[in-house]
């Protein structure tokens, strides 16, 4: 009977700490070599990080270079959450209140987008937050 018990008490514990899985809610960015992004073009894309307030992108005017990968990421440092909408390169990066977003997927830069808009998208509508992508060659 005591083994029975045991046996019940123990299958309880590992049910239980399976159904965890293991906890921590850390979320893994992709890594070069990882199957998100290629280590080529990881190790070839520039990171561009923007930190976003309540009212405002920091920098404003995102600056490109013709040619060049790039990858971005938003810091979003409001109270709300925000999504910064790149039309151009359909970037739509999105970050809970005080939380950091994902990293985007490379993209080149070409050199005939000149300056173009992006703006923050909240629920579907433009908000008053807007950036500006300019492209040198």
């Amino acid at each position: 009977m005591t083994k029975l018990l045991v046996l019940l008490a123990t299958l309880a514990t590992t049910s239980a700490l399976v159904a965890c899985g293991g906890g921590g809610s850390a979320v893994e960015e992709p890594t070069a070599g990882s199957a998100d992004i290629p280590a080529a073009v990881a190790g070839e894309s520039e990171l561009l990080v923007v930190t976003a307030t309540e009212w405002e992108f920091d920098p404003k005017v995102f600056q490109f270079k013709a040619g060049n990968t790039y990858r971005l990421q938003m810091l979003n440092r409001a109270e709300v959450s925000l999504r910064l909408n790149i039309p151009l390169w359909n970037i739509l990066l999105f970050a809970q209140a005080g939380k950091d977003s994902m990293i985007s997927p490379p993209f080149t830069v070409e050199a005939d987008a000149n300056e173009t808009e992006c703006y923050e998208r909240l629920q579907g509508a433009k908000h008053s937050m807007y950036c500006y992508v300019e492209v040198s060659p």
